[in-house]
């Protein structure tokens, strides 16, 4: 029958307190986590790009499907051109935002006729024509 373990006595070295041992394991630890997370990080990629490779192979396509399909960006082109519609009820009518009207206008025309120039887009609420400048660049300050 086997008794209890032995313990056995591990001497350290005379120069090397507990206090020394702190920032030696904390900074081990920290690069094992560092090394840990960079395998993690090119293991994922890795896997991503070989399950794209299979979807791609099997003939599918990733990401959200188009909102104006040919036939709609065809009639919005149509509606536009007729200069009797705004592009919101362009967009209202076709069920796409004003966004998707605008991409599809500007896209080239599916036939082979001159393209009208495309519309300028509306700028969004709050941008400005002025160009912000820093307090050095103004004429009444000094340098």
């Amino acid at each position: 029958m086997l008794g209890p373990p032995k313990a056995r006595r591990v001497d350290r070295p005379v120069l090397v307190s507990l206090e020394d041992l702190v920032p030696a394991d904390d900074f081990y630890r920290h690069l094992e986590r560092v090394v840990d997370l960079a395998f993690v990080r090119d293991l994922v990629l890795e896997r991503t790009a070989a399950g794209l490779a299979a979807a791609r192979a099997r003939g599918r396509k990733g990401g959200r499907p188009p909102v104006m399909t040919p036939e709609k960006a065809a009639l919005a082109r149509q509606l536009y051109d007729a200069r009797q519609h705004p592009v919101a009820t362009i967009a209202t009518t076709l069920g796409v935002s004003r966004a998707s009207v605008y991409r599809a206008l500007e896209a080239p025309p599916a036939s082979d006729a001159a393209p009208p120039a495309p519309p300028a887009r509306p700028r969004a609420r709050g941008a400005s024509r002025r160009r912000r400048r820093g307090p050095a660049s103004r004429p009444d300050s000094p340098e």
